[in-house]
């Protein structure tokens, strides 16, 4: 592994439990308010699959609670993540149990994020919603990294970025791979919707603790 800087941009949606309020201990939460300054807020509708806000966990602040089962939040539209050449995407997590494929964050037919069986992690990427090839022929292209063993019950920052021409992957901080992204892929359809801790509310539930959800 070597040291390497993480890009920063201007975020599209910012998840952050310390800023959800009026919650008390394990109750469900309803909302999440998107502190990117584009009052994008993730919700969750249904009360049997509220994840659930736990106060004092990390470093003395709230995070999310998601069951593994059918926990979720979503945001019904994301026009902010559309026609995208360049994509960053990164929480904090920390798995209760890594079996299986686990969907952190993700937009449907844009971009989604995962871990496999707590040792390593991928990224999809569509082009331009998986309706249009490009030069080599690719509509969609997942990448991934090993990233050794991932501690599970321990907190760890996990990031992504896709800069146009590669797919880097940082944990803690520290880059785990990079290998080569879809050539001119334009990322991103406006009327999807973006999802926290499954693929679109179906399948793939992360179970653990998830904080500081950041598309940029």
């Amino acid at each position: 592994t070597t040291n390497a800087a993480l890009p920063v941009s201007g975020a599209a949606i910012w998840l952050r439990a310390d800023t959800i309020a009026g919650l008390a201990d394990g109750a469900g939460v309803a909302s999440w308010t998107d502190e990117s300054g584009n009052a994008r807020n993730a919700t969750q509708g249904t009360g049997a699959s509220q994840p659930l806000f736990k106060t004092n966990i990390q470093n003395g602040l709230p995070v999310v609670r998601f069951d593994g089962g059918d926990d979720c939040v979503f945001r019904k539209a994301t026009p902010a993540i559309e026609g995208l050449r360049q994509l960053t995407v990164e929480c904090w997590f920390r798995q209760d149990n890594p079996e299986g494929r686990q969907f952190l964050v993700g937009k449907d037919v844009a971009f989604h994020f995962d871990l496999g069986d707590g040792l390593g992690t991928s990224l999809s990427l569509y082009n331009h919603g998986s309706s249009v090839a490009n030069a080599e022929g690719l509509r969609h292209q997942q990448i991934g990294t090993g990233l050794g063993t991932v501690r599970y019950g321990t907190w760890h920052h996990l990031a992504a970025t896709f800069d146009g021409r590669q797919v880097s992957f940082f944990l803690d901080g520290v880059l785990k791979g990079r290998s080569p992204g879809g050539k001119d892929f334009v990322v991103g359809a406006a009327s999807r919707g973006l999802w926290v801790a499954s693929y679109v509310g179906q399948d793939y539930w992360f179970n653990g603790r998830i904080d500081e959800v950041r598309v940029s």
